[in-house]
């Protein structure tokens, strides 16, 4: 029992050693890492230098314009435009916008337009926001809403945390 106790102990320590070394040594296999000591802070840099260009190459994934249907019945009877250089969404049409779900991964609710988009721009003729429209922007400051908007959807501002100017017109129900 005992020699099958420490056969045990020696193998749960061997794949706990390895399980901690194999992200080392695939950074040592990338050449992301310089220098032979292991858990260094050089390490450690190194690492956070690499997390950080990859968030900073995200941002450049973003093209200086894009454009979406985001009518609720998907003829393009609204709109959705993206424009890099005043960071700004513009919603135009006339008629309802979509809903989206709580894990949406298309148009502007992909990652990379997290910390993106700081304006909304709803234009006259645009009469709902959908449920979803704006969540997790987290950058966005500022939301223009006309009177032809009647209706907000669910959670279509949540976790929009540097929001700090959006004037809701009587309209809305």
């Amino acid at each position: 029992m005992k020699k099958f106790k420490a056969l045990f102990t020696s193998i749960i320590l061997t794949l706990f050693v390895l399980n901690n070394l194999m992200p080392i040594m695939s950074l040592a296999a990338d050449n992301t890492i310089t220098g032979n000591t292991v858990g260094s802070s050089e390490q450690t840099k190194a690492t956070q230098e690499s997390t950080e260009q990859e968030e900073i190459g995200r941002v450049y994934e973003i093209k200086d314009e894009e454009t979406w249907d985001v009518s609720k019945n998907g003829d393009g009877s609204v709109i959705a435009k993206w424009t890099l250089k005043d960071r700004t969404l513009t919603i135009s049409g006339s008629g309802e916008m979509k809903d989206w779900n709580y894990d949406s991964r298309v148009d502007w609710h992909r990652t990379k337009y997290t910390n993106a988009i700081e304006k909304v721009v709803i234009e006259n003729g645009v009469t709902n926001i959908g449920d979803y429209a704006f969540r997790s922007r987290r950058s966005l400051t500022n939301i223009e809403i006309p009177s032809s908007v009647t209706s907000i959807g669910n959670w279509a501002f949540s976790n929009c945390s540097s929001l700090t100017n959006i004037e809701i017109p009587n309209s809305v129900t």
